[in-house]
C-alpha cells in the first residue's frame, strides 16, 4: 500500500485557540491509496502559548467520488509530548473534539470505537503519513 497526498491540494487556515489565545493552524488534504482517494485527514497544530506542540488529527475514511457519506467514518488522535518519551506520541481519542464533525465525517468514533474498528490499521498508516509529509504538522511537531 503505497499512500500519498496532492500539494496542490492541500489546505491551511490560520486560527486562534479557543484555550490560550495563543495562534494556531489547521491543515487538511485527500489521502490516495495507490492514486486513489483513500482518505481525507484535518490536523489543527497548537503551540498553548508557549506551553508544548501537539496537533490533533481528525482522519476521514470510507469510499469517496460521490455525495454519499453513509459509510464514512472519523477516527481522531492526540500527538504530542508524553512523560517519559523525548518524541511526540500519538494516541487516539474521540473524532472531532474541536465540534468540527458534519455530514461528510460519517460516524465520529469515541476512543473505544476506535481500537475495535477494523479499519484502525489504515487509520495509523494515514496518521503515520501526516506526521511524515504535511508541510505544516511535521515541522510543528519535530522542529
Amino acid at each position: 500500500m503505497s499512500l500519498s497526498t496532492n500539494a496542490d491540494e492541500h489546505q491551511v487556515r490560520e486560527f486562534t485557540c479557543g484555550c490560550c489565545a495563543a495562534p494556531a493552524q489547521r491543515t487538511w488534504n485527500f489521502v490516495l491509496r495507490d492514486g486513489s482517494p483513500h482518505a481525507v485527514y484535518f490536523a489543527n497544530s497548537y503551540n498553548h502559548g508557549g506551553q508544548g506542540h501537539e496537533t490533533w488529527i481528525d482522519v476521514i475514511l470510507g469510499s469517496w467520488g460521490g455525495e454519499n457519506h453513509s459509510d464514512h467514518v472519523t477516527f481522531g488522535c492526540r500527538v504530542g509530548a508524553v512523560e517519559d518519551s523525548p518524541a511526540p506520541a500519538a494516541t487516539a481519542v474521540q473524532a472531532c473534539l474541536d465540534g468540527s464533525a458534519g455530514p461528510l465525517h460519517g460516524r465520529t468514533l469515541s476512543r473505544e470505537e476506535a481500537l475495535a474498528h477494523p479499519w484502525i490499521t489504515d487509520f495509523w498508516a494515514v496518521v503515520d503519513h501526516v506526521l511524515e509529509h504535511d508541510p505544516v504538522v511535521h515541522p510543528h511537531l519535530y522542529g
